[in-house]
């Protein structure tokens, strides 16, 4: 079966991976890390036009961190969760709070509802 023929994981599924053993896939205990793979991810899922609810997720989560630290600059995610947690380690621990978080919110709306996030709606 070739790579196009597989059934691609979505971000949750990649994420509960990475949880598990953070540092065989992303080398270290760091939010900062887990972005850059991230990143990666994303770009890799766009030269594929691999384009699904992961994008949206993401920037759903993005809205979500700045929300909740009033956060209005152009911060990344990572960063945020870095600064408020002291320092990159802490910074895991703290992203995995806020992506629980973040997906038991995203399941408690119901179908016809949306969450304002930062001036969009999601």
């Amino acid at each position: 079966m070739s790579v196009e023929q597989k059934e691609s994981r979505n971000i949750q599924e990649l994420l509960a991976l990475i949880r598990e053993k953070p540092e065989m896939y992303i080398g270290a205990s760091s939010v900062i890390k887990l972005s850059s793979f991230l990143d990666g991810y994303f770009f890799a899922k766009w030269q594929r036009k691999d384009i699904d609810d992961d994008f949206g997720n993401m920037n759903e989560f993005q809205y979500m961190v700045q929300e909740r630290y009033s956060i209005v600059n152009s911060f990344g995610w990572d960063h945020i969760i870095a600064f408020f947690a002291g320092d990159e380690r802490k910074g895991l621990d703290l992203f995995w709070e806020l992506w629980d978080e973040h997906l038991a919110a995203k399941s408690a709306n119901t179908a016809g509802s949306s969450r304002f996030y930062g001036g969009d709606f999601l």
